[in-house]
Protein backbone atom coordinates (compact mmCIF):
# COMPACT_ATOMS: atom_id res chain seq x y z
CA UNK A 1 0.00 0.00 0.00
CA UNK A 2 3.05 2.34 0.87
CA UNK A 3 4.66 1.62 -2.15
CA UNK A 4 1.47 2.31 -4.41
CA UNK A 5 0.80 5.66 -2.20
CA UNK A 6 4.30 6.74 -3.20
CA UNK A 7 4.11 5.71 -6.85
CA UNK A 8 0.84 7.87 -7.45
CA UNK A 9 2.62 10.63 -5.42
CA UNK A 10 5.15 10.85 -7.64
CA UNK A 11 3.22 10.66 -10.42
CA UNK A 12 0.65 14.13 -9.43
CA UNK A 13 3.97 16.11 -8.12
CA UNK A 14 5.49 14.98 -11.76
CA UNK A 15 2.22 16.41 -13.19
CA UNK A 16 1.60 19.74 -10.68
CA UNK A 17 5.54 20.12 -11.82
CA UNK A 18 4.57 19.69 -15.35
CA UNK A 19 2.00 22.21 -15.38
CA UNK A 20 3.61 24.88 -12.95
CA UNK A 21 6.58 24.91 -15.75
CA UNK A 22 4.34 24.99 -18.58
CA UNK A 23 2.97 28.22 -17.22
CA UNK A 24 5.47 29.98 -17.21
CA UNK A 25 6.76 29.06 -20.86
CA UNK A 26 9.23 25.65 -20.09
CA UNK A 27 8.68 22.49 -22.07
CA UNK A 28 8.41 20.41 -19.20
CA UNK A 29 10.04 17.96 -21.11
CA UNK A 30 12.74 16.26 -18.83
CA UNK A 31 12.56 17.97 -15.48
CA UNK A 32 9.00 16.29 -14.49
CA UNK A 33 9.62 12.64 -15.23
CA UNK A 34 13.49 13.12 -13.13
CA UNK A 35 11.39 13.78 -10.04
CA UNK A 36 8.64 11.30 -10.64
CA UNK A 37 11.77 9.14 -11.49
CA UNK A 38 13.38 10.31 -8.15
CA UNK A 39 10.51 9.87 -6.31
CA UNK A 40 9.49 6.32 -7.11
CA UNK A 41 12.03 4.67 -9.67
CA UNK A 42 8.39 2.20 -10.79
CA UNK A 43 6.19 5.30 -11.18
CA UNK A 44 5.73 4.25 -15.55
CA UNK A 45 3.67 0.70 -13.93
CA UNK A 46 0.82 2.77 -12.54
CA UNK A 47 0.99 4.56 -15.59
CA UNK A 48 -1.39 2.66 -18.62
CA UNK A 49 0.36 2.17 -22.10
CA UNK A 50 -0.91 2.42 -25.53
CA UNK A 51 -2.03 -0.81 -27.23
CA UNK A 52 0.23 -0.04 -29.72
CA UNK A 53 3.09 1.29 -28.76
CA UNK A 54 5.85 2.02 -31.27
CA UNK A 55 9.67 2.39 -29.88
CA UNK A 56 12.36 3.81 -31.52
CA UNK A 57 16.30 3.42 -31.12
CA UNK A 58 19.64 2.99 -32.26
CA UNK A 59 22.64 5.34 -32.91
CA UNK A 60 21.53 7.39 -35.57
CA UNK A 61 18.24 7.76 -37.19
CA UNK A 62 16.01 7.72 -34.40
CA UNK A 63 13.99 11.12 -34.16
CA UNK A 64 13.91 11.22 -37.98
CA UNK A 65 12.17 7.81 -37.74
CA UNK A 66 10.14 8.91 -35.07
CA UNK A 67 9.08 11.76 -36.76
CA UNK A 68 8.01 9.73 -39.52
CA UNK A 69 6.08 7.36 -38.09
CA UNK A 70 4.22 10.14 -36.23
CA UNK A 71 3.80 11.69 -39.39
CA UNK A 72 1.58 9.04 -40.88
CA UNK A 73 -0.32 8.20 -37.58
CA UNK A 74 -1.41 11.85 -38.12
CA UNK A 75 -2.48 11.90 -41.67
CA UNK A 76 -4.86 8.95 -40.93
CA UNK A 77 -6.62 10.90 -37.71
CA UNK A 78 -5.27 8.63 -35.26
CA UNK A 79 -4.09 10.61 -32.26
CA UNK A 80 -1.03 9.27 -30.72
CA UNK A 81 1.21 10.12 -27.32
CA UNK A 82 5.16 10.73 -28.10
CA UNK A 83 8.13 12.20 -26.93
CA UNK A 84 9.31 14.29 -29.89
CA UNK A 85 9.42 17.11 -27.90
CA UNK A 86 11.52 15.96 -25.65
CA UNK A 87 14.54 14.04 -23.91
CA UNK A 88 14.79 10.09 -24.94
CA UNK A 89 16.26 9.53 -22.07
CA UNK A 90 13.82 7.51 -18.56
CA UNK A 91 13.36 11.34 -17.90
CA UNK A 92 12.27 12.19 -20.67
CA UNK A 93 9.68 8.89 -21.45
CA UNK A 94 8.36 8.98 -17.86
CA UNK A 95 7.24 13.17 -18.84
CA UNK A 96 5.33 11.95 -21.64
CA UNK A 97 3.78 9.42 -20.16
CA UNK A 98 2.86 12.27 -16.86
CA UNK A 99 1.73 14.70 -20.27
CA UNK A 100 -0.81 12.66 -21.65
CA UNK A 101 -2.22 10.51 -19.06
CA UNK A 102 -4.52 10.54 -16.69
CA UNK A 103 -4.52 12.13 -13.24
CA UNK A 104 -4.41 8.48 -12.53
CA UNK A 105 -2.69 7.16 -15.29
CA UNK A 106 -4.64 6.20 -17.68
CA UNK A 107 -3.91 6.05 -20.98
CA UNK A 108 -6.59 7.85 -23.69
CA UNK A 109 -5.06 7.14 -26.75
CA UNK A 110 -4.25 3.31 -28.68
CA UNK A 111 -0.79 4.09 -30.21
CA UNK A 112 2.68 5.70 -29.01
CA UNK A 113 5.32 6.42 -30.93
CA UNK A 114 8.30 6.97 -28.54
CA UNK A 115 12.25 7.77 -28.92
CA UNK A 116 14.61 5.44 -26.32
CA UNK A 117 18.00 5.97 -25.67
CA UNK A 118 20.30 2.78 -25.82
CA UNK A 119 21.79 3.29 -22.84
CA UNK A 120 18.47 4.22 -21.37
CA UNK A 121 16.91 0.52 -22.14
CA UNK A 122 17.03 -1.28 -18.78
CA UNK A 123 15.08 1.43 -16.75
CA UNK A 124 13.01 2.30 -19.91
CA UNK A 125 11.71 -1.27 -20.64
CA UNK A 126 12.01 -2.24 -17.26
CA UNK A 127 7.90 -1.22 -17.11
CA UNK A 128 7.00 -0.57 -20.59
CA UNK A 129 6.69 -3.50 -23.17
CA UNK A 130 6.56 -1.72 -26.99
CA UNK A 131 4.62 -3.92 -29.11
CA UNK A 132 7.25 -2.97 -31.69
CA UNK A 133 11.07 -2.12 -31.63
CA UNK A 134 12.95 -0.10 -34.86
CA UNK A 135 16.80 -0.24 -34.32
CA UNK A 136 17.95 2.05 -36.72
CA UNK A 137 21.43 0.71 -36.33
CA UNK A 138 24.20 0.15 -33.77
CA UNK A 139 27.54 2.23 -34.38
CA UNK A 140 29.76 3.99 -31.47
CA UNK A 141 29.06 6.93 -30.36
CA UNK A 142 29.82 8.94 -27.37
CA UNK A 143 32.70 8.57 -25.95
CA UNK A 144 31.52 9.20 -21.96
CA UNK A 145 28.95 7.47 -22.74
CA UNK A 146 28.56 4.46 -25.15
CA UNK A 147 31.64 4.76 -27.56
CA UNK A 148 31.74 0.94 -27.47
CA UNK A 149 29.37 -0.47 -29.53
CA UNK A 150 29.46 -4.41 -27.95
CA UNK A 151 29.22 -2.44 -24.59
CA UNK A 152 25.82 -1.08 -25.97
CA UNK A 153 24.50 -3.99 -27.44
CA UNK A 154 24.97 -5.62 -24.30
CA UNK A 155 22.78 -3.81 -22.30
CA UNK A 156 19.75 -3.50 -24.92
CA UNK A 157 20.23 -7.22 -25.88
CA UNK A 158 19.66 -7.99 -21.63
CA UNK A 159 16.90 -5.27 -21.55
CA UNK A 160 14.67 -5.67 -24.67
CA UNK A 161 11.13 -7.23 -23.77
CA UNK A 162 10.92 -10.75 -25.04
CA UNK A 163 7.57 -10.23 -26.61
CA UNK A 164 8.26 -7.45 -28.41
CA UNK A 165 8.84 -7.92 -32.26
CA UNK A 166 11.79 -6.13 -33.28
CA UNK A 167 12.48 -4.24 -36.64
CA UNK A 168 15.82 -4.72 -37.56
CA UNK A 169 18.36 -3.33 -40.01
CA UNK A 170 19.29 -6.49 -42.33
CA UNK A 171 22.50 -4.61 -43.35
CA UNK A 172 23.62 -3.98 -40.13
CA UNK A 173 25.81 -6.90 -38.87
CA UNK A 174 25.42 -6.19 -34.98
CA UNK A 175 21.74 -4.67 -34.45
CA UNK A 176 20.13 -7.26 -36.55
CA UNK A 177 21.39 -10.02 -33.94
CA UNK A 178 19.85 -8.53 -30.76
CA UNK A 179 17.15 -10.62 -29.02
CA UNK A 180 17.99 -13.35 -31.92
CA UNK A 181 14.57 -15.38 -30.25
CA UNK A 182 12.52 -12.56 -30.74
CA UNK A 183 10.70 -12.25 -33.75
CA UNK A 184 12.02 -10.11 -36.08
CA UNK A 185 11.26 -8.25 -39.13
CA UNK A 186 14.46 -7.36 -41.21
CA UNK A 187 14.90 -3.96 -43.77
CA UNK A 188 17.68 -2.91 -45.95
CA UNK A 189 18.64 -1.06 -49.09
CA UNK A 190 20.14 -3.50 -51.67
CA UNK A 191 23.65 -1.88 -53.65
CA UNK A 192 21.30 0.57 -55.91
CA UNK A 193 22.58 1.12 -59.57
CA UNK A 194 26.12 3.29 -60.13
CA UNK A 195 26.90 3.12 -55.94
CA UNK A 196 29.95 3.01 -54.93
CA UNK A 197 30.94 1.17 -51.64
CA UNK A 198 32.46 3.36 -49.15
CA UNK A 199 35.58 1.13 -47.98
CA UNK A 200 38.01 4.60 -46.64
CA UNK A 201 36.24 4.87 -43.40
CA UNK A 202 38.08 5.51 -40.22
CA UNK A 203 35.59 3.46 -37.82
CA UNK A 204 34.26 0.14 -39.28
CA UNK A 205 32.64 -1.44 -36.02
CA UNK A 206 32.80 -4.88 -36.82
CA UNK A 207 35.72 -7.11 -38.86
CA UNK A 208 35.20 -10.06 -37.76
CA UNK A 209 32.38 -13.03 -37.29
CA UNK A 210 30.36 -12.33 -34.72
CA UNK A 211 30.16 -16.43 -34.17
CA UNK A 212 33.46 -17.85 -35.36
CA UNK A 213 35.85 -14.26 -35.13
CA UNK A 214 37.36 -15.35 -38.56
CA UNK A 215 37.28 -12.37 -40.82
CA UNK A 216 34.47 -11.75 -42.41
CA UNK A 217 34.49 -11.30 -46.80
CA UNK A 218 33.20 -7.94 -47.35
CA UNK A 219 30.67 -8.19 -50.23
CA UNK A 220 29.54 -4.75 -50.21
CA UNK A 221 30.43 -2.26 -47.95
CA UNK A 222 27.97 0.86 -47.52
CA UNK A 223 29.36 2.49 -45.35
CA UNK A 224 31.60 1.70 -42.15
CA UNK A 225 29.67 -1.50 -41.37
CA UNK A 226 26.89 -1.52 -43.40
CA UNK A 227 26.42 -3.35 -46.19
CA UNK A 228 26.60 -7.59 -46.89
CA UNK A 229 29.08 -9.50 -45.38
CA UNK A 230 30.16 -13.14 -45.52
CA UNK A 231 32.39 -15.55 -43.05
CA UNK A 232 33.80 -18.03 -45.44
CA UNK A 233 35.16 -20.41 -42.46
CA UNK A 234 31.44 -20.68 -40.57
CA UNK A 235 29.30 -19.70 -43.53
CA UNK A 236 27.44 -16.56 -41.62
CA UNK A 237 26.11 -14.02 -43.01
CA UNK A 238 23.48 -11.56 -43.00
CA UNK A 239 19.71 -11.64 -42.57
CA UNK A 240 17.96 -11.76 -45.13
CA UNK A 241 15.79 -8.81 -46.07
CA UNK A 242 12.10 -8.57 -45.77
CA UNK A 243 11.65 -4.99 -47.07
CA UNK A 244 14.09 -4.12 -49.44
CA UNK A 245 14.52 -0.85 -50.96
CA UNK A 246 15.60 -2.12 -54.61
CA UNK A 247 15.90 0.85 -57.07
CA UNK A 248 16.58 4.62 -56.65
CA UNK A 249 15.24 7.41 -59.44
CA UNK A 250 16.55 10.75 -58.36
CA UNK A 251 15.13 12.28 -61.66
CA UNK A 252 11.46 11.42 -60.52
CA UNK A 253 12.48 11.26 -57.02
CA UNK A 254 11.32 8.03 -56.17
CA UNK A 255 12.21 4.58 -54.86
CA UNK A 256 11.24 0.86 -55.28
CA UNK A 257 10.74 -1.05 -52.46
CA UNK A 258 9.93 -4.92 -52.62
CA UNK A 259 8.00 -7.28 -50.35
CA UNK A 260 7.01 -11.15 -50.35
CA UNK A 261 8.30 -10.31 -54.49
CA UNK A 262 5.83 -7.28 -54.82
CA UNK A 263 6.57 -3.89 -55.80
CA UNK A 264 5.62 -0.54 -54.42
CA UNK A 265 6.71 2.71 -55.41
CA UNK A 266 7.24 5.29 -52.76
CA UNK A 267 8.43 9.25 -53.12
CA UNK A 268 12.11 9.83 -52.04
CA UNK A 269 11.77 11.72 -48.22
CA UNK A 270 15.44 13.35 -49.26
CA UNK A 271 18.69 12.65 -51.85
CA UNK A 272 20.63 11.23 -48.12
CA UNK A 273 20.89 7.11 -48.04
CA UNK A 274 20.27 7.70 -44.61
CA UNK A 275 16.79 8.92 -44.93
CA UNK A 276 16.67 5.87 -47.11
CA UNK A 277 17.11 3.42 -44.31
CA UNK A 278 14.45 5.76 -42.22
CA UNK A 279 12.00 5.57 -44.77
CA UNK A 280 12.55 1.56 -45.52
CA UNK A 281 12.03 1.08 -41.45
CA UNK A 282 9.01 2.98 -40.98
CA UNK A 283 7.41 1.58 -44.05
CA UNK A 284 8.44 -1.84 -42.06
CA UNK A 285 7.09 -1.36 -38.91
CA UNK A 286 3.74 0.14 -40.16
CA UNK A 287 2.91 -2.46 -42.71
CA UNK A 288 3.46 -5.48 -40.44
CA UNK A 289 1.27 -3.79 -37.98
CA UNK A 290 -1.63 -3.31 -39.77
CA UNK A 291 -1.70 -0.30 -42.28
CA UNK A 292 -2.23 -0.72 -46.01
CA UNK A 293 1.01 -0.80 -48.53
CA UNK A 294 -1.59 1.59 -50.59
CA UNK A 295 -2.34 4.22 -47.79
CA UNK A 296 1.44 4.62 -46.56
CA UNK A 297 2.38 5.64 -50.25
CA UNK A 298 -0.13 8.47 -50.32
CA UNK A 299 0.93 9.56 -47.18
CA UNK A 300 4.58 9.61 -48.05
CA UNK A 301 4.01 11.50 -50.49
CA UNK A 302 3.68 14.56 -48.06
CA UNK A 303 6.58 13.71 -45.21
CA UNK A 304 9.80 15.35 -45.74
CA UNK A 305 12.91 15.41 -43.18
CA UNK A 306 12.07 18.72 -40.24
CA UNK A 307 14.27 21.64 -41.53
CA UNK A 308 16.60 21.13 -38.40
CA UNK A 309 17.69 18.27 -40.23
CA UNK A 310 17.94 18.93 -43.58
CA UNK A 311 16.47 22.28 -45.45
CA UNK A 312 17.64 22.53 -49.05
CA UNK A 313 16.68 26.30 -51.22
CA UNK A 314 17.89 27.74 -54.22
CA UNK A 315 19.09 31.46 -53.42
CA UNK A 316 19.24 33.31 -56.38
CA UNK A 317 22.11 31.22 -58.01
CA UNK A 318 23.21 29.79 -55.10
CA UNK A 319 22.23 26.55 -53.37
CA UNK A 320 21.83 26.65 -49.45
CA UNK A 321 21.56 23.27 -47.76
CA UNK A 322 21.58 23.02 -43.65
CA UNK A 323 22.52 19.69 -42.82
CA UNK A 324 22.27 17.58 -39.51
CA UNK A 325 26.04 16.41 -38.32
CA UNK A 326 25.48 15.69 -34.98
CA UNK A 327 28.31 16.61 -32.35
CA UNK A 328 30.53 13.40 -30.77
CA UNK A 329 28.85 11.56 -32.80
CA UNK A 330 31.48 10.22 -35.47
CA UNK A 331 29.80 8.31 -37.66
CA UNK A 332 26.80 11.04 -38.52
CA UNK A 333 29.51 13.63 -39.32
CA UNK A 334 31.10 11.23 -41.64
CA UNK A 335 27.85 10.23 -43.08
CA UNK A 336 27.34 13.91 -43.98
CA UNK A 337 30.85 14.69 -45.23
CA UNK A 338 30.38 11.99 -47.78
CA UNK A 339 27.22 13.01 -49.01
CA UNK A 340 29.13 16.45 -49.53
CA UNK A 341 31.84 15.46 -51.04
CA UNK A 342 29.22 13.63 -53.59
CA UNK A 343 28.13 17.01 -54.48
CA UNK A 344 29.40 18.99 -58.17
CA UNK A 345 30.47 22.77 -58.07
CA UNK A 346 31.88 24.94 -55.91
CA UNK A 347 31.42 24.59 -52.33
CA UNK A 348 31.47 26.51 -49.11
CA UNK A 349 31.66 24.98 -46.19
CA UNK A 350 30.71 26.40 -42.72
CA UNK A 351 31.11 24.10 -39.67
CA UNK A 352 28.45 25.07 -36.84
CA UNK A 353 28.48 21.26 -35.24
CA UNK A 354 30.63 21.57 -32.47
CA UNK A 355 28.61 23.48 -30.19
CA UNK A 356 28.26 20.32 -27.59
CA UNK A 357 27.45 20.78 -23.92
CA UNK A 358 27.28 18.81 -20.41
CA UNK A 359 24.57 19.77 -18.63
CA UNK A 360 25.22 23.26 -19.54
CA UNK A 361 29.21 23.47 -19.80
CA UNK A 362 31.10 22.96 -22.80
CA UNK A 363 33.03 19.47 -23.25
CA UNK A 364 36.63 19.46 -23.38
CA UNK A 365 36.83 16.19 -24.96
CA UNK A 366 37.24 16.46 -28.42
CA UNK A 367 38.78 13.26 -29.50
CA UNK A 368 35.81 12.04 -31.20
CA UNK A 369 37.00 14.81 -34.28
CA UNK A 370 39.49 12.07 -35.05
CA UNK A 371 36.94 9.40 -35.81
CA UNK A 372 35.34 11.30 -38.60
CA UNK A 373 36.05 11.46 -42.00
CA UNK A 374 37.58 14.47 -42.09
CA UNK A 375 39.24 12.85 -45.49
CA UNK A 376 36.01 12.94 -47.13
CA UNK A 377 36.39 16.90 -47.28
CA UNK A 378 39.96 16.96 -49.34
CA UNK A 379 38.50 17.50 -52.46
CA UNK A 380 39.51 20.36 -54.89
CA UNK A 381 35.61 21.71 -55.48
CA UNK A 382 35.34 22.38 -51.55
CA UNK A 383 36.86 25.77 -51.66
CA UNK A 384 36.19 27.45 -48.18
CA UNK A 385 35.92 26.27 -44.72
CA UNK A 386 34.45 28.34 -41.99
CA UNK A 387 34.22 27.15 -38.59
CA UNK A 388 32.39 28.75 -35.74
CA UNK A 389 31.72 28.02 -32.13
CA UNK A 390 33.41 27.72 -29.07
CA UNK A 391 35.31 24.52 -30.79
CA UNK A 392 36.38 26.88 -33.95
CA UNK A 393 40.29 26.40 -32.98
CA UNK A 394 39.88 22.81 -32.89
CA UNK A 395 37.41 22.25 -36.07
CA UNK A 396 40.86 24.52 -37.67
CA UNK A 397 43.27 22.19 -36.49
CA UNK A 398 41.54 18.87 -37.85
CA UNK A 399 41.68 20.42 -40.98
CA UNK A 400 44.76 21.12 -41.29
CA UNK A 401 46.09 18.36 -40.23
CA UNK A 402 44.04 16.38 -42.76
CA UNK A 403 45.90 18.41 -45.18
CA UNK A 404 43.28 20.94 -46.18
CA UNK A 405 44.86 23.64 -48.00
CA UNK A 406 45.17 26.72 -44.97
CA UNK A 407 44.34 29.69 -47.19
CA UNK A 408 41.01 28.01 -47.54
CA UNK A 409 40.44 27.73 -44.05
CA UNK A 410 38.97 30.69 -41.95
CA UNK A 411 37.97 29.91 -37.77
CA UNK A 412 35.65 32.60 -36.20
CA UNK A 413 35.07 32.27 -32.64
CA UNK A 414 31.11 32.96 -31.57
CA UNK A 415 27.82 32.13 -33.74
CA UNK A 416 27.41 35.52 -34.94
CA UNK A 417 25.01 35.60 -38.24
CA UNK A 418 27.21 38.24 -39.15
CA UNK A 419 30.24 35.05 -39.89
CA UNK A 420 27.58 35.02 -43.54
CA UNK A 421 29.67 37.73 -44.47
CA UNK A 422 32.89 35.89 -44.69
CA UNK A 423 31.71 33.24 -47.82
CA UNK A 424 32.82 33.77 -50.89
CA UNK A 425 29.55 34.01 -53.24
CA UNK A 426 30.96 34.89 -56.16
CA UNK A 427 32.98 32.31 -56.56
CA UNK A 428 30.51 28.88 -55.16
CA UNK A 429 27.67 26.97 -56.18
CA UNK A 430 26.41 25.46 -53.31
CA UNK A 431 27.38 26.84 -49.24
CA UNK A 432 26.28 23.51 -47.01
CA UNK A 433 26.13 24.69 -43.58
CA UNK A 434 26.44 21.84 -40.48
CA UNK A 435 24.43 22.03 -37.14
CA UNK A 436 24.51 20.27 -33.84
CA UNK A 437 20.88 19.46 -32.13
CA UNK A 438 22.03 21.87 -29.60
CA UNK A 439 22.39 24.94 -31.46
CA UNK A 440 20.13 24.76 -34.36
CA UNK A 441 18.46 28.40 -33.14
CA UNK A 442 21.93 29.76 -33.68
CA UNK A 443 22.66 27.93 -36.89
CA UNK A 444 18.88 28.91 -38.39
CA UNK A 445 20.03 32.41 -37.91
CA UNK A 446 23.00 32.23 -39.79
CA UNK A 447 21.85 29.85 -42.66
CA UNK A 448 18.80 32.93 -43.29
CA UNK A 449 21.46 35.33 -43.46
CA UNK A 450 23.45 33.23 -45.86
CA UNK A 451 20.16 32.86 -48.13
CA UNK A 452 19.62 37.10 -47.86
CA UNK A 453 23.04 37.44 -49.13
CA UNK A 454 23.18 34.53 -51.79
CA UNK A 455 20.09 36.12 -53.12
CA UNK A 456 21.68 39.02 -53.76
CA UNK A 457 24.51 37.75 -55.69
CA UNK A 458 24.62 38.17 -59.37
CA UNK A 459 27.78 36.44 -61.34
Amino acid sequence: MATNLRTYAALWTSKLIRRAMTLIGRNATFFPGDIAYTMSSDVMRVMDKPKNLFAITGTNGKTTSANFLGDVLQDRGIKYMHNSYGSNTVEGVISSFVQFSSFFGRMPYDYGVIEVDERSSLRVYEHMTPTYLLVTNLFRDSYKRNAHVDYIFDIMDSAIPDETVLITNADDMIASRLKPHNRHVTYGIEPLEGEEQVLDSNVVDIENCPICDHPLRKDFVRYNHLGRFTCLHCGHTNMPRDYAITAVDQEKEECTLVHKNQSWVFPLVSRNIVDLYNLVSTVALLHDSGFKMEDLQETYKKISVIESRFYEETCGEIEVIMLMAKAINPIASSRSFDYIRKQSGQIALIFGNTDFRDRGRNQENMAWLYDIDFHFLKQENIVQFITLGPRYKDIEARLLLEGIDPERVHAFEGFSPDIAKEVDYEHVDKIFILNDNDNVDEMMAIRNEVARLAREVRK
